[in-house]
């Protein structure tokens, strides 16, 4: 006889909690690949119609998230389906259930997939999805139920083993089956360790055979995960698989963002608002995460005199930006301001200084900060002009007598050359003066005109005589 598998089930489940909120609007399961968090809410009262995304806000562990979209779910849905194949299920029944079955998969979208497990006294995992369809009509409809015991417990790990594989899906489980168990060699403690990781949500079609106090149970069991649980006869399996897939596809999907991208393996709460719609919350586990190659930068830098601060935005979250030491304060002369605080609240940073009181200065961000991603990408060195224009006066405490003495130098020594180049001129001026002249070069004496002569023309020979 199978001993009942159930009342232990809501005292593993309330310890872990795994349990959206009771109401007309609850958390189905979220998906956690961090930063990212995706989360499937049922809205069984039509209260998200007309909800946008800037409606909805969301923490983990307190931490605000962001809201990057809310809109009804179409994405692909990983199916695994799980089947007691063990002899207490009578054959109308399961045939009635391998019927549902397949009608579910002929109605697969392209971009839903089917997994398939069978247990009783051992776990198959018989399709892992992309399947060949025949292969899978014919596999199933070959199935029988022999197995004298139900390993259920075991045959859930291996459900959340096989479901942890897909990434980018909705995962949803559908165990067909009458919730008891015996023969497993998964303990209840390590059960609810796997139920821990799972975050997988489970739908259940329950034989109606079961006992009612057996099917309350089940119920239970499937509830706390965020599925619902049909009951069905060999003539009604058809209608109740019809209202279970009409129960999938009334879902909202949430995309969330996280400050960091850290996937610890601890449980967190998540807490969702949806304003007068009401709350959830629910659990998740994070274990994978996306790479972040995104190095930060500053967005913007605003300084306010009057207040002595001066408010720097990050494109993200960062790391370090508290330590006043990073930071530098610089006049056009080379004085050095200081800082009195320096407070950072996710990317928004408030520095505190009284020197930018007076004069221009300019921050200089060095190294030591960076993003909050477990790539702890480093900021790059940054430079920024405080007050571009302004005239610099500097508050006479910050110019010590050494930067007294430097701004003295050079005027002493502009005057010592313009004193050089007037000397050099003179004296070049009087060398002209009383230079002595060399042989061979000196100024000929003027000569003397020669003494005049005369001369006679004689035109005859009488004349000459």
């Amino acid at each position: 006889m199978k001993k009942l598998l159930l009342p232990v089930f809501s005292l593993i489940l309330a310890s872990v909690f795994l349990i959206g909120s009771a109401g007309a609007v609850y958390i189905e399961q979220a998906q956690p690949v961090m930063p990212e968090i995706t989360a499937y809410v049922h809205d069984e009262a039509g209260e998200l119609a007309g909800l946008t995304a800037k409606d909805v806000s969301a923490t983990l562990d307190g931490v605000p998230l962001t809201v990057e979209g809310l809109g009804k779910s179409s994405q692909g849905i990983y199916y695994v389906f799980m089947l007691d194949i063990s002899a207490s299920v009578s054959e109308p029944y399961l045939n009635a259930a391998k019927e549902a079955i397949l009608r579910i998969y002929d109605g697969l979208r392209p971009e839903d997939q089917l997994a398939f497990i069978t247990f009783g006294e051992a776990v198959n995992v018989l399709f892992t999805g992309n399947d060949d369809p025949e292969t899978v009509r014919s596999t199933i409809d070959s199935l029988v139920c022999t197995d004298m015991e139900t390993h259920f417990y075991d045959a859930v790990k291996t459900l959340v083993e096989t479901a942890d594989k897909k990434d980018g899906m909705r995962k949803l489980a559908v165990v067909v089956s009458d919730g008891i168990d015996n023969g497993s060699s998964l303990t209840k403690s390590e059960l609810e360790e796997v139920l821990r990781l799972s975050g997988v949500s489970v739908y259940a079609l329950g034989v109606d055979f079961a006992g009612q106090e057996a099917l309350d149970d089940f119920s239970a069991f499937v509830e706390l995960t965020g599925g619902v649980l049909y009951t069905f006869a060999p003539d009604s399996a058809s209608s109740a698989m019809d209202k279970l897939t009409e129960c999938l596809a009334d879902t909202w999907m949430l995309t969330l963002s996280a400050p960091t991208n850290e996937a610890d393996g601890e449980l967190h709460r998540l807490k969702i608002s949806f304003g007068e719609a009401g709350e959830a919350e629910t659990a998740i586990r994070p274990k994978k995460s996306i790479p972040d190659n995104t190095i930060p930068y500053i967005l913007s830098i605003d300084a306010d005199r009057a207040s002595g601060t001066i408010r720097v935005s990050f494109s993200e979250n960062v790391l370090g930006a508290d330590d006043t030491s990073v930071y530098s304060l610089v006049s056009p002369s080379g004085a050095k301001g200081t800082f009195s605080s320096a407070v950072i609240n996710g990317s928004e940073l408030s520095l505190s200084s009284e020197d930018i009181a007076s004069g221009g200065w300019t921050l200089e961000i060095g190294s030591g900060i960076t993003d909050s991603s477990v790539q702890r990408n480093p900021l790059s060195p940054f430079s920024y002009e405080l007050f571009p224009g302004d005239t610099f006066s500097e508050p006479e405490e910050l110019i010590s007598q050494d930067i007294k003495n430097t701004f003295m130098i050079p005027v002493i020594a502009l005057a010592v050359l313009i004193v050089l180049v007037i000397l050099f001129f003179v004296l070049r001026k009087k060398a002209r003066i009383d230079k002595p002249e060399k042989s061979g070069k000196a100024k000929k004496e003027k000569e003397q005109p020669l003494p005049r002569q005369t001369v006679q023309f004689y035109f005859n020979e009488d004349e000459k005589k």
